[in-house]
């Protein structure tokens, strides 16, 4: 069972490490786990989704240095940047919540990689819509928006 992660340096196993253009291991056996048990399911490979992302150096979220929105394929990413640090966003699944079956709200699962060392490492693997990377010093504000198609 995978665990969040949040790095202050590079992991030492390389299932969490990979190069641009290339997803991790560790990632992509994840996404291959997710069965439709426990209302978690993974995403169709067709799908798209559009996501607001916003970004600061430090911690002032009341003025963000990025906001911008991105429609990322099920199977892909997106990267942005803030100050002179690249990140990637990946969706690996989606999880449906709420009390009524009827009125559940679909909330997509992503990871997230900073880039170092001329590498993708994987530093949150189960990001949740507001995180900070100790490292860096950047906050992030992510939320899903809908389904493109």
């Amino acid at each position: 069972m995978s665990s969040s992660r949040n790095y202050s340096s590079p992991p030492q196993d390389d299932s969490f490490i990979s190069r641009r253009g290339t997803l991790n291991d560790a990632f992509l056996a994840r996404r291959d786990r997710m069965t439709s048990a426990d209302d978690e399911q993974p995403l169709e490979s067709s799908r798209r989704l559009r996501v607001e992302l916003k970004a600061v150096v430090g911690r002032n979220i009341s003025a963000w240095d990025l906001t911008t929105q991105a429609t990322i394929p099920a199977d892909g990413w997106t990267t942005w940047s803030v100050g002179d640090r690249e990140y990637r966003l990946k969706p690996y699944g989606v999880a449906f919540v709420g009390e009524n079956t009827t009125d559940r709200e679909p909330v997509v699962r992503f990871a997230v990689d900073r880039f170092e060392n001329g590498h993708w490492i994987e530093w949150n693997s189960h990001c949740s819509n507001r995180f900070h990377d100790l490292k860096w010093n950047v906050s992030f504000e992510m939320r899903f928006l809908e389904f493109d198609n």
